[in-house]
């Protein structure tokens, strides 16, 4: 998968975290945009250029969800690529409505190889989706 330029939303209520997922998948060489919180990712999400090709999001959150957050950004960006996060269990996220291609899950800790693994796993959307390049954003 060529990362160049990807750009990857990470949004973790845990900045510690945040901030390490953030330098890992900038080390991936994927361009990272961080928020605290779905609130907070709705709003970077809506200011950038280009929509995120993934995102990175823990599950359970103050406010809304990591799922509700997905969900609302899939609306908007079909081919958005995710990878939960989350101390609880994959059946946790099981059971509501997401898509099951471009969705991986990794529960904490994990080693940060694991997410880059699973960033390969789901895909590039460039490739999947070709007109995703040049869709625009509602």
């Amino acid at each position: 998968m060529d990362s160049t330029q990807r750009r990857v939303l990470v949004v973790d209520d845990d900045r510690a975290f945040r901030e390490m997922i953030a330098d890992a998948v900038e080390a991936f060489g994927f361009a990272p945009c961080v928020a605290a919180s779905a609130a907070e990712a709705l709003s970077v999400a809506a200011l950038l250029e280009s929509p995120p090709a993934f995102l990175v999001t823990d599950v359970v959150m103050p406010g809304a969800s990591g799922v509700e957050l997905a969900r609302a950004l899939s609306v908007r960006i079909p081919s958005l690529g995710v990878v939960f996060v989350s101390g609880y269990p994959e059946d946790v996220i099981a059971g509501h409505g997401l898509p099951a291609t471009r969705v991986g899950f990794l529960r904490k800790p994990f080693p940060i190889e694991c997410l880059e693994s699973a960033l390969e796993a789901i895909g590039d959307p460039a490739e999947s989706h070709p007109g995703w390049q040049g869709e625009e954003r509602p």
